[in-house]
């Protein structure tokens, strides 16, 4: 019962299915919205979509493994 207060428990998959959902309803809106789009600038639209959310995942692993070198790399 100890150990469980101290292990964190894993973090969940919300944020990643959130930000698809909210990326597809993004790209669906402006494939309604915009009468000239075509399959070509619906894939570059897309590719786009995929780069941002992979950017921002590996800015945010960079941050996390930035502040555990320098706040908690000390041997205790």
């Amino acid at each position: 019962m100890a150990e469980e207060c101290v292990v964190p428990r894993p973090r969940g998959h919300v944020p990643m299915v959130c930000a698809g959902v909210l990326s597809t309803l993004a790209l669906g809106t402006v494939w309604l919205l915009d009468s000239g789009l075509t399959i070509d600038k619906l894939i570059l639209l897309i590719a786009q979509v995929i780069f941002a959310l992979s950017l921002g995942v590996t800015l945010h692993s960079i941050c996390l493994l930035t502040e555990e070198w320098l706040f908690h790399s000390q041997q205790r």
